[in-house]
């Protein structure tokens, strides 16, 4: 089957991280405080850049399958144990398991989630390099000057990628976060360990909910917590990729572009005011280029923006 490709949502107003102030972190890691506009930015990234971008976000729906298919095998995997142990042999008089019945489903459960984890961080990883490596293309073929060779592609997208994964931001790195969401699985499933059958059963909506999906609920979703961080790795790794290979090669200046799936927030989003406004230092820096450009989203690579704010999938574009 063909997959399916991403479609922009319809631009709707609707509710987010809007204020008419947003203090964002800068890339020399100072804060700036920037204004909302009043207004929606217009303008697009370049034609390469804004094609990657919705390369990345098409395969987003299938990495996120992915991570639904992990849960889904640890919850199989480990009901199949506690079904074993239903077995009367394993239960005392009371109906209550078994110490040593408990102990042994405890430590499989615990390579299991050490199982899922590992998964989880491979899948990741792989998935951010595998964006940084589209980023890096988009950008370099973008440039007039081409300013990355093809055969430096990879090897490039791997360190960034790596670097950005151990990285700790917000006083943890990804792989931490990933094995936060490992225990918070691992203690779901731990709590269905000595419960009968039926009520077991009475819980697998709620757990689905927990852990796989929670559509519908307003319950915290394990799956959902990977999937925002999935998203949110892939797009610090990319930025900061555009951010390096253009300051390797001389450029100082870099537009903020909104995503191709950015809702329309009547210019009060956080994203919307970085791509309306502009960045301290940017007038002199065009003087002295000797340059005219349009200022909105402008800003001096030095001082760039980073991400701000979980799932942002808006664009790093170079000055054409």
């Amino acid at each position: 089957m063909a997959r399916k490709k991403y479609e922009a949502l319809p631009t709707s107003r609707g509710s987010g991280l809007v204020a008419q102030t947003h203090n964002v972190k800068l890339s020399d890691g100072t804060t700036a405080t920037l204004v909302n506009q009043g207004r929606t930015p217009l303008a697009r990234a370049s034609a390469p850049v804004d094609k990657a971008k919705v390369a990345v976000l098409n395969r987003l729906p299938q990495q996120e399958a992915q991570f639904r298919r992990i849960m889904r095998r640890v919850i199989k995997e480990f009901e199949a144990e506690l079904r074993k142990a239903d077995k009367p042999n394993y239960r005392r008089i009371d109906g209550s398991l078994r110490a040593p019945t408990v102990k042994r489903l405890e430590g499989l459960l615990d390579l299991m989630v050490r199982q899922a984890v590992r998964d989880m961080r491979d899948n990741v990883l792989s998935n951010i390099e595998g964006a940084t490596k589209t980023y890096i293309r988009a950008v370099a073929q973008a440039h007039p000057n081409r300013i990355v060779a093809s055969k430096d592609v990879a090897t490039l997208a791997r360190q960034i990628a790596v670097s950005s994964y151990t990285q700790v931001v917000g006083g943890a790195t990804a792989s931490q976060r990933v094995a936060v969401l490992g225990a918070r699985l691992e203690g779901e499933l731990k709590a269905l360990i000595g419960l009968p059958k039926e009520d077991r059963a009475e819980k697998r909506d709620r757990l689905n909910r927990r852990l796989v999906d929670n559509q519908g609920s307003h319950e915290a979703c394990v799956t959902k917590g990977l999937q925002r961080l999935n998203r949110t790795e892939q797009s610090r790794s990319m930025q900061r990729a555009a951010v390096e290979i253009l300051k390797k090669s001389g450029e100082t200046l870099a537009y903020w572009r909104l995503s191709p799936a950015h809702k329309d927030y009547g210019g009060g989003e956080v994203c919307e005011v970085l791509a309306s406004s502009t960045g301290e230092g940017v007038d002199a820096e065009l003087i002295r280029l000797g340059l005219s450009a349009p200022r909105e989203g402008l800003y001096l690579l030095t001082k760039f923006p980073e991400t701000p704010h979980a799932n942002c999938m808006c664009s790093v574009d170079i000055m054409l």
